[in-house]
């Protein structure tokens, strides 16, 4: 059995025995989040998509201008003569062009997987301090990060990997309190 559904199982067991061995109030409160739906909900999330939307537009065009630098440079090369020293300049011109399209295309991927991974992080924490903030406020005992109740047709990840991820098969409407904590962020 997968380590991860053993943990999850013993996660849920812990959950429905919490309210046997609770000490004081007996009424437990349990709750769900769905973090991928308040990511693609929360403002803060969506500026930073657009604020990289805009960079790889002006990564894509300083790419495209090498692009087509390029294109013309090889135009030029094929009218000349083979073996002439122009040619050999041009070939050349062409080489470094091509070494920098490359660099350039590398390094702005680089620096957005780090900003993405560090905006990431810190939209996530943000997610958590509130959905601690309000847990702590309405008395919550436990919440639980649940995913989308059905896995999406047409993945990248394998279904295998996206079944082994969720731990929480089922829970009642009233249960999910992602609106809430979306407009909590929202609303600061």
């Amino acid at each position: 059995m997968d380590r991860r559904v053993m943990i999850a199982g013993f996660v849920l067991m812990a959950a429905i025995a919490l309210p046997t061995y609770a000490q004081g109030d007996s009424a437990q409160k349990i709750g769900v989040v769905n973090v991928k739906e308040i990511f693609s909900s929360y403002k803060l999330a969506k500026q930073f998509e657009a604020e990289v939307e805009k960079e790889k537009q002006g990564a894509q065009t300083e790419i495209n201008d090498i692009e087509k630098k390029m294109k013309d440079l090889m135009a030029e090369i094929q009218i000349l003569e083979a073996n002439s020293a122009l040619r050999l300049e041009k070939e050349e011109e062409l080489l470094q062009l091509d070494t920098l399209r490359k660099f350039k295309s590398e390094r702005w991927k680089q620096i957005t997987l780090k900003k993405i991974n560090d905006n990431t992080a810190k939209i996530y924490n943000a997610i958590r301090d509130e959905v601690d903030a309000y847990a702590a406020e309405q008395g919550y005992t436990l919440i639980f990060k649940v995913e989308t109740p059905r896995l999406e047709e047409k993945s990248d990840e394998s279904a295998n990997k996206r079944v082994n991820m969720r731990n929480v098969l089922f829970y009642t409407p009233g249960m999910d309190i992602t609106k809430v904590i979306t407009d909590r962020l929202n609303a600061k």
